[in-house]
């Protein structure tokens, strides 16, 4: 066993040398990069007006011979701001709609609907809120997927579609307000 250990001892001792050796590095890469060279030539300004030959004073501003018509098929109280029933206006914004009814069936939903016009028949005109429903109700069956939704009115005003509820939860005890976009015409 001592044999053994005499012929491993140099051989580690080796070993050891050459790890520590390894890791020290060089000097060359402990030292600091020389600074760089202070005397760099500097850009070169180019003056552009040398190369241009374009003369503006050939292109004077002149005002419009003749003044421009625009013809359209516009009506007047639209360009003026004003959507009247008579002008035949109407817009699209954000409003509310009473939702009957939700469902993923089609056939379900469109029998639903036929209710909701059958109800609004059955009423007498002096339930019927002319002021709510001009024209009576607007029945609309959207599909936003997966479901089927069956909405009622085009109101702007959330105090509309409120009194609107109080009457079709008497028939609909499930119904809700839905913010909708709504086209309304005034």
């Amino acid at each position: 066993m001592e044999k053994k250990m005499k012929r491993t001892l140099p051989f580690g001792f080796i070993l050891l040398l050459f790890f520590l050796t390894a890791c020290s590095g060089s000097r060359e890469a402990a030292q600091p990069p020389a600074e760089p060279p202070r005397d760099l030539p500097q850009p070169a300004t180019v003056n552009l007006a040398d190369y241009e030959d374009f003369d503006a004073e050939a292109y004077p501003d002149e005002a419009p011979v003749e003044e421009v018509v625009v013809e359209h098929d516009v009506p007047e109280a639209l360009m003026g701001g004003k959507v009247t029933a008579s002008s035949g206006g109407s817009r699209t914004v954000q409003g509310f709609r009473i939702q009957v009814f939700l469902t993923q069936d089609k056939a379900a939903a469109n029998a639903k609907e036929q209710q909701v016009l059958d109800w609004w028949q059955s009423l007498s005109a002096s339930e019927r809120p002319r002021d709510l429903f001009p024209r009576g109700p607007a029945v609309y069956v959207v599909y936003r997927q997966p479901y089927y939704r069956v909405r009622m009115g085009d109101f702007v005003e959330r105090s509309d579609a409120q009194r609107a509820l109080r009457l079709i939860q008497d028939q609909f005890p499930n119904a809700s307000i839905a913010p909708d976009r709504v086209t309304v015409t005034r």
